[in-house]
């Protein structure tokens, strides 16, 4: 089946949005402020990860004309790491802006779903795609330029969203078993310390030998 290859731009319809976050620094921001300025620490490779504290007035973000998020926006990060990780905004208790070095898609809903997009983005493919066009030596970036020049296949809608289902199911097997193995880890190292302490600080007085003492031979891999 040929699909349809298009851009970031060609799926936003009457209504859509592609767009850069805006450019706060910090003399603009206030602590108390009522609206929250997400930054590139909250987004994560598949995932919002809800970490920074950074806010500014309704009244400044007024004045900088800054674009307000929308639960579902699709937020890719135009530095690393990794370049162009893509999440999705998934609202916030309040009105919430994003720095300038975080791109929001917010496409057409009869043309795309959100959810599907977020893993298109994320794929080897159009990591691949945004490798070439890389620029800066310091610090890597991608501007939103290059990134709308990427071309990826659109399938029909209802497919979207049951290639969408399918990725979120193993995308939660893959968390659940992240977890047990973590759990795993913990666990055999609890039960070593209670078994033998802290091999460092030797709390049940382990009589202490080099490994000289205890094997017959010591050497190199092969080269």
């Amino acid at each position: 089946m040929n699909l349809e290859q298009v851009t970031l731009k060609d799926i936003l319809g009457k209504s859509g949005l592609f767009d850069d976050g805006d450019w706060v620094e910090s003399k603009d921001q206030d602590p108390n402020g009522g609206v929250r300025l997400i930054q590139l620490a909250d987004v994560g490779d598949g995932e919002y990860i809800n970490k920074s504290a950074r806010f500014l007035t309704s009244e400044k973000a007024k004045e900088l004309k800054c674009t307000f998020l929308k639960k579902g926006d699709l937020l890719i990060s135009r530095m690393p790491d990794p370049l162009g990780k893509a999440c999705l905004f998934p609202g916030d208790l309040k009105p919430c802006v994003t720095v300038v070095d975080v791109s929001i898609v917010r496409p057409d809903p009869q043309l795309v779903d959100n959810n599907w997009l977020k893993y298109c983005v994320n794929s080897f493919e159009f990591r691949t795609e945004i490798s070439k066009y890389i620029s800066g030596t310091t610090r890597q970036r991608i501007s939103r330029g290059n990134l709308s020049k990427i071309k990826f296949s659109l399938p029909p809608l209802p497919e979207q969203r049951r290639i969408a289902a399918i990725l979120d199911k193993a995308d939660a097997l893959r968390r659940k078993r992240a977890e047990t193995l973590k759990f795993l880890d913990d666990f055999l190292r609890s039960v070593f310390l209670e078994m033998f302490g802290d091999p460092v600080k030797n709390e049940k007085g382990w009589e202490i030998k080099s490994l000289d003492e205890v094997t017959t031979r010591i050497t190199d891999g092969v080269h």
